[in-house]
């Protein structure tokens, strides 16, 4: 199972990395690895974990970091070391670059209020001024 668990989180972690504009295609790909996965696991109930430890339950974080994402980067040697919390700023500002609404990236990232959010992410959202900068810069190009 740990052989697995390692393959489809490697997968998981390529997709997001090579994500980029195609963030849609990842995220379908993504949902039909994890439902391939949760069919295949011994823990398939529409309640359980999708990557559960070995009993099932709650995988821990340390845990987890320590036997399974590290060692990704063991496997992945092209790919630059980054932590944990750097995966959680990417969706972030993936879902920015996408054009969700401030409020909605809120809610996702789990934030306890729009300020929060705004205050880490806000310059990622782009404003009316910058659009008109990039206007004026474009007309003077072409």
């Amino acid at each position: 199972m740990r052989a697995t668990m390692t393959t489809n989180v490697v997968v998981a972690v390529v997709l997001f990395a090579t994500a980029g504009a195609h963030a849609q295609e990842c995220t379908r790909k993504l949902i039909a690895m994890l439902k391939a996965w949760k069919i295949k696991s011994q823990f398939s109930r529409l309640d359980d974990l999708i990557f559960p430890n070995c009993e099932g339950q709650h995988l821990g974080h340390d845990n987890f970091i320590k036997r399974q994402f590290l060692p990704l980067f063991d496997l992945l040697p092209t790919v630059k070391r980054f932590n944990w919390p750097a995966l959680r700023h990417f969706a972030v500002s993936c879902w920015i670059e996408a054009g969700l609404a401030p409020k909605t990236v809120q809610a996702f990232a789990g934030h306890a209020s729009l300020q929060v959010t705004m205050d880490r992410y806000g310059h990622l959202f782009p404003s009316d001024d910058d659009r008109k900068a990039m206007d004026q810069i474009a007309k003077g190009l072409f």
